[in-house]
């Protein structure tokens, strides 16, 4: 079992991630625990009225992709 508690699990992941992925807008993208494919199979109907927030996104594709697919109205991020 993975042990998520364990700080070099996450280095060597984020690591891992940004090898796999980069954007030249942006630079390397990165999701900390699952992107968009991971949970699509699960999110069912969303509508345009439905309502979602990404916690702790940081340079996540995660809330765009959601946007495009569902047709959702994007918010201006907040840092709290």
């Amino acid at each position: 079992m993975t042990d998520y508690s364990d700080v070099s699990y996450w280095d060597q992941r984020y690591e891992e991630s940004l090898q796999a992925s980069s954007s030249e807008d942006r630079g390397p993208l990165f999701d900390w625990l699952c992107g968009y494919e991971d949970i699509a199979s699960v999110l069912g109907d969303l509508q345009q009225s439905s309502r979602v927030l990404d916690l702790g996104c940081g340079n996540s594709e995660l809330a765009e992709k959601l946007a495009q697919v569902y047709n959702l109205e994007r918010t201006s991020p907040a840092c709290v």
